[in-house]
């Protein structure tokens, strides 16, 4: 019941210019906004790709369910994630990996497919069913974005490629 709700205040915010200002649209070098069919507006200007999405487009590289923004997950509640790596982050089925895991300068994390390491470097990504780890680091590191964990009792040991190998323990 809240999400529809949510989605209506959202379209009205949206229709109503997010609360006015009073913009007449008529500054030097602006844009007319865009109509939500994509038609050409009053000032004979095409719609834009954002616009199209509010239809159920989504438009070039959309990899999320368009809502009435054209935006995954704009509406207040979450977009339905798809999978990466072949792996639903979030959503895969609990694992023996799942939790916090560390040594040294290094911290490993684990939920249901999702996998994170904080330190040394920021990356994100996934942890499949057969323990393979794939991460994309921010920096743009790749010393630990492909691996294979092995859980040996509570040691967590993983093999990346390139040769890091890093043996962690589970944090309580």
């Amino acid at each position: 019941m809240l999400r529809p709700i949510a989605a209506t205040a959202l379209i009205l915010a949206l229709a109503t210019a997010c609360g006015g200002g009073g913009d007449s649209g008529t500054d030097a070098g602006s844009v007319p906004p865009p109509t939500a069919s994509g038609s050409p507006n009053a000032s004979g200007a095409p719609g834009t790709q954002r616009a199209q999405g509010a239809q159920g487009g989504g438009g070039p590289g959309s990899t999320g369910s368009p809502n009435a923004s054209g935006s995954p997950g704009a509406s207040g509640g979450p977009s339905t994630p798809g999978t990466v790596n072949g792996v639903a982050p979030g959503r895969a089925a609990p694992s023996k990996l799942d939790g916090t895991w560390t040594a040294g300068g290094v911290k490993l994390f684990f939920y249901r497919g999702a996998a994170a390491l904080n330190t040394p470097n920021f990356c994100t990504g996934t942890v499949d069913p057969q323990n393979t780890i794939t991460l994309t680091c921010a920096d743009g590191s790749t010393k630990r974005t492909q691996g294979k964990a092995v859980l040996d009792g509570k040691t967590l040991t993983v093999t990346w490629t390139g040769g890091t190998v890093d043996k962690l323990t589970r944090k309580s």
